[in-house]
């Protein structure tokens, strides 16, 4: 037999070989984790995801930073299934979004990783028109993406 292991199949007297495939497949599932990222401002919130292998970053959308971030935030990491969360983080805002941070591992029991940020909405902008903060948050996930 060439590659792979032989295998005895009970339909068959001969052994037959093993399909690697199949076993990549199945170990590289348990190693998705899909992302969820937060370029965190006073009056808005922009989200970006990952794709399923953790490896790509896309802009979602842009929430009100109000009352009811929590809920829609449950509402996005449900849908998506989401294992860890990143967020951005600069010296100007530390404060605010260490409070930010409190709140989301009290709501939800997801790792949150810490990202430097450091320009991407101006860097965003360039991609774009309109509000850049999805984008920055895409920006921010695929740094932390790019670091794993």
């Amino acid at each position: 037999m060439r590659g792979g292991a032989a295998q005895f199949c009970p339909a068959t007297p001969e052994p037959r070989r093993a399909r690697r495939g199949n076993a990549v497949r199945a170990i590289f599932k348990i190693h998705r984790m899909r992302y969820l990222a937060i370029d965190y401002g006073e009056k808005r919130i922009g989200l970006a995801l990952s794709d399923e292998r953790g490896k790509l970053a896309f802009p979602l959308e842009i929430l009100p930073n109000d009352g009811k971030i929590f809920e829609k935030l449950g509402s996005v990491i449900a849908q998506e299934n989401i294992s860890a969360i990143v967020i951005g983080e600069t010296e100007l805002i530390s404060k605010e979004v260490n409070k930010f941070i409190q709140l989301l591992t009290s709501h939800f029991s997801l790792p949150v990783h810490r990202q430097r940020e450091e320009l991407t909405t101006k860097e965003a902008r360039r991609y774009g028109v309109g509000p850049a903060d999805s984008r920055a948050a895409a920006l921010i996930l695929q740094r932390h993406l790019d670091r794993r």
